[in-house]
């Protein structure tokens, strides 16, 4: 990319900042929704094998752990950190009532 001055630079650093903390907030989300995803269908499924229940379990705490993580690394509004809270807190109570 060329910069004929610094303000043009200055302002692709900004969207290149934001773009970045929209991805890492939708990534976030994905993650606790995948792992919502997975508690639902072991829940739901009434022929699903013990090792196939174990797996989906797996997946999920391993989404609640991921996204948990990296929430506190991301910069976001009051709304979105109450969003991701209450996500997170259903998907811990999810997992709790699963174990």
């Amino acid at each position: 990319m060329d910069f004929p001055d610094m303000e043009s630079l200055e302002s692709c650093l900004d969207r290149l900042s934001h773009r970045s903390r929209e991805v890492a907030i939708s990534f976030v989300f994905i993650e606790l929704s995948t792992g919502l995803s997975s508690c639902q269908l072991i829940r739901d499924s009434h022929t699903m094998t013990k090792s196939k229940k174990a797996w989906y379990l797996a997946h999920a705490d391993k989404a609640f752990h991921v996204a948990e993580a990296a929430m506190w690394k991301i910069q976001m509004t009051h709304t979105e950190f109450d969003q991701m809270t209450a996500m997170t807190e259903r998907l811990r109570f999810e997992l709790q009532a699963l174990h």
